[in-house]
């Protein structure tokens, strides 16, 4: 990031920023200029303008995108004639590669504000979470073989054979709402630890009968009274115990996620001792008012 392409990139944040403080953009690059009172212009990189009651404020941004050496005195002694001389109101030194003791010594002499504005360093990540990396295992039941154990007699409320959706099989155990096929299993299959019998609200226990490798067999049962409906058939059939197996599918995935996918600039206040954080996409993050 050399030269104007840095300028615009100052141009852009500052232009974001200033929309929660009523700050403008009065030009950036080559061919902005301010004329001075010695009779001779001079070229800002970024020139701002924002107004406290009465008053228009413009603020001169000077940008170094110098890759390894550090802004020295030089840069803000020059900044510094330039706003006496054009009458600018404030200054503010951008810096890609940070400022010598001296510059910043001289800068907060003449109230001009320094700026790191750099990509992330080692150092940056120090005691922060940089990359998160997450495995994740879902787990799928299939549940099957289901057998019904009935209380019969004189060949009265038989079960039919038919072919439905565990959805359209209701329960109706006595003096309880009454569930579908498919929400009794869903509640036996969500209790993780199973103990040796449980007791469930709507009226049922369980147990869990046997366990293999990623399959396991329940049994449950019901009170006396309890009857299974199908939709859109009449009647009801008694049911003591329905027993059924549950093949448990294991999907693994991983998720990887890079500190840097998040974070592409850093912007460092010196003497505020405030940071924010660019990420790729231009957000900004952690911004206070510009002052």
């Amino acid at each position: 990031m050399k030269g104007e392409s840095y300028e615009k990139l100052v141009k852009d944040i500052y232009e974001a920023l200033g929309k929660l403080d009523g700050v403008k953009i009065l030009g950036w690059g080559r061919s902005c200029k301010v004329p001075g009172n010695s009779g001779e212009s001079h070229q800002i990189d970024v020139l701002t303008s924002h107004s406290a009651g009465m008053h228009m404020y413009k603020t001169a941004i000077e940008c170094k995108d110098w890759e390894r050496r550090k802004v020295g005195k030089d840069v803000i002694t020059k900044l510094a004639f330039i706003l006496k001389d054009s009458n600018v109101d404030k200054g503010v030194v951008v810096s890609k590669s940070g400022f010598t003791s001296g510059a910043k010594s001289l800068a907060k002499s003449e109230n001009i504000s320094l700026v790191e504005l750099r990509q992330p360093v080692p150092k940056d990540w120090d005691g922060v979470i940089k990359d998160v990396h997450i495995e994740v295992n879902l787990c799928s039941p299939e549940t099957y073989d289901y057998r019904f154990v009935q209380d019969v007699v004189e060949d009265e409320n038989k079960l039919e054979r038919l072919h439905v959706s565990d959805l359209d099989v209701q329960i109706h155990v006595p003096a309880r709402k009454p569930i579908t096929l498919h929400e009794m299993t869903n509640r036996v299959l969500n209790v993780i630890d199973p103990d040796e019998k449980n007791t469930d609200a709507a009226g049922f226990e369980w147990t869990e009968v046997s366990a293999q490798e990623n399959e396991k067999e329940y049994v449950v049962q019901f009170p006396d009274g309890t009857t299974l409906s199908v939709a859109q058939k009449e009647g009801r059939g008694k049911i003591r115990e329905i027993h059924f197996k549950a093949r448990f599918n294991i999907f693994r995935t991983h998720i990887n996620i890079y500190g840097e996918e998040y974070i592409s600039m850093i912007m460092h206040y010196i003497f505020e001792n405030r940071r924010l954080v660019i990420s790729p996409d231009g957000a900004i993050h952690g911004a206070g008012p510009l002052g």
